[in-house]
């Protein structure tokens, strides 16, 4: 079985390591990679602590809030 992942927000000088992905076969998911390794699969949903930690994440390790805020509307 292959898994087509779509790249949401990728690297930059800001941000060499994260990768953050969407599968199409499950579309509320949300998989942030860390280089190759996949870190965690969290769901895409506004409301979920999940979601929100992973946007605080995102910011603090230097990801571009205008990304952010393109991608997920937070």
């Amino acid at each position: 079985m292959t898994i087509q992942l779509q790249q949401i927000i990728g690297v930059s000088k800001k941000n060499p390591y994260f990768t953050i992905c969407r599968n199409e076969s499950t579309p509320r998911n949300i998989y942030v990679y860390f280089g190759a390794a996949l870190m965690e699969v969290v769901p895409e949903d506004k409301s979920n602590p999940e979601f929100k930690l992973l946007i605080a994440r995102l910011y603090n390790a230097g990801v571009k809030a205008k990304s952010i805020t393109e991608e997920f509307g937070t």
